[in-house]
């Protein structure tokens, strides 16, 4: 999308046809095409051996020249592909924006968690703030690890961002929040029967469930179905495990089971030890200066539902715990209970 011309950068929306110019990277001769139907680019003589550019998509192409022409309209003058030798990175647009050094990489191609957080550390360690845009190979249903890989913060909430080549502009999507094994609703008691019926049902193949299922089977001699209430996740949380939240909160809460009556914990130890709990089920946020930050909110949140069910309390900065959780019997007794509003 850009190359060289008497050692100045040129985009190829407004190279000179007329004039000779040279690979960035390799400084070989490169073609400028430009045409009605492709997006405006440089090519390699076949043969140059050069990586540089290979395999570039018409979308990636595209989404960046309109980023980089939404940032002029703000009057924001933005660097394309400029590369930077301390990290051997090449961002696709850099600015800066109220003092501080941005790049923004628009992402369409498959990328690893390792590789995003290699190219987000090399960023931080100049003083750089990443964002990621994503493509539309990304508009697909997410699973949980996708989710987080690219989870940023979008005024102070978690969220992805997406650039939409066909209409030209940033779109924020919110829309990841959801309960766990439970269809779309609000209801709290439909929440609550949807997640019975899924976890009576379930045969995971994953080995950590079916050892937490012989877990409490054999301190309660119940199956998973049966756990308390206080178990059930009723309120949408952002992905943060690879299984889904509840069977974090029922480990969390067999552990208390097998607590003595008014053990304590500081605030410290408390945490340390509901995030020990959730290994190694916790995802990574490579796009997240605090990468444990969401973990930290999910914790904080179940520790007050916790004080509400009178289970735990927070007395003289410490935790306290109160009374065990109540396992059912029978699903048909936790199903009455629901029914009834707990």
């Amino acid at each position: 999308m850009v190359a060289k011309h008497n050692g100045q950068l040129i985009m190829a929306n407004v190279a000179d046809p007329g004039l000779k110019y040279a690979c960035p990277v390799c400084n070989q001769e490169v073609h400028l095409r430009r045409g009605k139907i492709k997006v405006a680019h440089f090519a390699h003589c076949r043969g140059a051996g050069c990586s540089y550019g290979e395999g570039e998509t018409a979308e990636h192409l595209l989404g960046k020249l309109q980023i980089h022409q939404w940032l002029a309209q703000q009057g924001i003058p933005a660097r394309v592909e400029y590369y930077l030798p301390k990290i051997s990175q090449r961002p696709d647009i850099m600015f800066q924006w109220r003092g501080q050094q941005v790049v923004i990489e628009f992402q369409c191609s498959p990328l690893s968690v390792q590789r995003i957080s290699e190219r987000n550390q090399g960023y931080r360690f100049l003083g750089i703030h990443p964002y990621w845009y994503l493509g539309s190979p990304y508009r697909r249903r997410l699973g949980s690890e996708k989710v987080a890989q690219f989870t940023q913060l979008i005024n102070g909430r978690p969220g992805i961002w997406y650039w939409d080549t066909k209409q030209g502009r940033l779109r924020a999507d919110f829309n990841h929040y959801h309960c766990s094994l439970a269809r779309r609703t609000r209801v709290t008691r439909r929440i609550i029967n949807d997640q019975v019926q899924k976890l009576m049902s379930t045969t995971s193949r994953q080995s950590a469930v079916r050892q937490l299922a012989a877990q409490v089977w054999q301190r309660h001699q119940v199956p998973l179905s049966c756990c308390p209430l206080v178990c059930h996740d009723v309120k949408p949380s952002w992905p943060v495990t690879r299984q889904p939240i509840i069977f974090w909160r029922i480990r969390v809460v067999d552990w208390l089971g097998g607590q003595p009556l008014f053990s304590a914990w500081s605030a410290s130890a408390w945490g340390a030890r509901l995030a020990e709990i959730g290994q190694p089920d916790w995802l990574n946020f490579p796009c997240l200066v605090d990468g444990g930050l969401i973990r930290q909110q999910l914790i904080t949140a179940f520790t007050q539902e916790l004080c509400q069910w009178g289970i735990i309390a927070l007395v003289d900065q410490q935790y306290v715990l109160l009374k065990h959780p109540h396992w059912f019997e029978q699903v048909s007794d936790k199903i009455r209970v629901n029914k009834r509003g707990h």
